[in-house]
């Protein structure tokens, strides 16, 4: 029988290793003097925000990006002091927040920009931005044909620096070459515009994981890394081979019972055993991990075997077939991600049975903070 602790009954393994191997993997990959900023968006795409930034800054990454400026007052709070980029918009009464937290917020419109402006005159204080050029995500930023009347007026404010400019190549996400090619033209042509008229902008990035990998052209000044850090696929494939996944997601067996047949198994009894039955609950359901309540004949690992998941998903727990396991016990570790001896089940393999898309790691986003981080070397 395992060990059976209260504060550990679920609770996803964080492999640092596996997270530095990934850096370095694109790091080799980078021209000399490319600068790294790490995504930790999302609680670093569910794998804990803080720890992940302290060991990110470690291991030498120049800057990070959040999606909210929550978000980024929880790492600084964390003495997280590296600059920070908000990708997300922040809304008017909270401006003073990213001037007093020293964070660089987004350029989404000119209005944005005399907000700051404005605010960074009445405190005698500038602030740094990155304006956010779209080519062709549709949400947030300036479109190409727009840009130059706005550029032209925010180089002339007094307490606004324009630190940085950057796109999004969503078109790689799906592996359409040929359009991400285009969105990085648009964004050339802009940079070819600024150049001509004398504009140095000291920070220019496009590239996102799938880019840094694929398209070597848009890498510029620096790249942003989120998904390949976490060694997870994009649209159900990997980036490329050499990734490590770092998260592994695990819970216990808290029972075990022998039930007949004809037995109906969970909500709904949308099981039902067809002969004698030895059944085991795992103490993690879909509140936990949000993919349970998707998953379609979904398995686990239990004492370095699969079984296979039988019912519905509960909120708080699942109910497995072991009766081919006949040495499982209650309090033995049961893997929902991950690996045990020589079994694996993948978040690839997760996102097909659970009709989950992959684009943007849904899948480890659907941790709640129920389940422990726990980090390891």
């Amino acid at each position: 029988m395992g060990d059976m602790n209260k504060t550990n009954l679920n609770w996803a393994e964080i492999n640092m290793s596996a997270l530095h191997h990934n850096l370095e993997m694109v790091r080799s990959q980078l021209t000399a003097g490319t600068r790294i900023m790490a995504v930790v968006k999302a609680n670093a795409y569910g794998h804990g925000a803080v720890e992940v930034s302290r060991a990110l800054i470690d291991y030498g990454v120049d800057a990070i990006a959040v999606a909210t400026l929550g978000e980024a007052v929880e790492l600084r709070v964390n003495q997280i002091n590296i600059p920070i980029l908000v990708l997300g918009t922040v809304a008017g009464q909270d401006i003073e927040e990213l001037f007093e937290q020293g964070l660089l917020p987004s350029l989404n419109n000119l209005e944005m920009a005399l907000c700051l402006n404005e605010c960074g005159r009445k405190r005698g204080q500038k602030i740094k931005a990155h304006l956010r050029i779209d080519t062709g995500m549709g949400s947030y930023g300036l479109l190409p044909d727009e840009c130059m009347q706005i550029i032209d007026k925010l180089v002339k404010m007094e307490y606004l620096e324009l630190d940085g400019i950057y796109t999004h190549i969503n078109t790689i996400y799906g592996g359409r070459r040929e359009d991400a090619i285009k969105q990085v033209s648009s964004f050339e042509h802009l940079m070819t515009q600024l150049r001509q008229r004398g504009i140095h902008i000291p920070m220019v990035h496009a590239s996102s994981s799938p880019a840094v990998l694929k398209l070597p052209e848009a890498e510029y000044d620096m790249v942003r890394l989120g998904i390949v850090l976490y060694g997870l696929p994009c649209g159900n494939q990997f980036l490329d081979d050499r990734v490590r996944a770092v998260m592994q997601i695990k819970t216990r067996v808290v029972t075990i019972k022998e039930v007949g047949s004809d037995f109906g198994v969970g909500y709904g009894c949308t099981f039902t055993t067809m002969s004698p039955t030895r059944i085991a609950t795992l103490a993690i359901g879909y509140a936990d991990a949000g993919f349970l309540h998707f998953l379609k004949d979904g398995e686990v690992l239990i004492c370095k075997q699969r079984a296979p998941i039988i019912g519905k998903s509960c909120m708080d727990h699942l109910i497995v077939d072991v009766t081919h396991i006949k040495e499982a016990a209650v309090g033995d570790e049961a893997v929902v991600m991950g690996e045990q001896g020589d079994e694996r089940i993948s978040a690839e393999e997760i996102a097909m049975r659970s009709g989950i898309c992959m684009d943007n790691c849904d899948l480890v986003c659907l941790l709640s903070s129920r389940v422990q981080r726990v980090y390891i070397k």
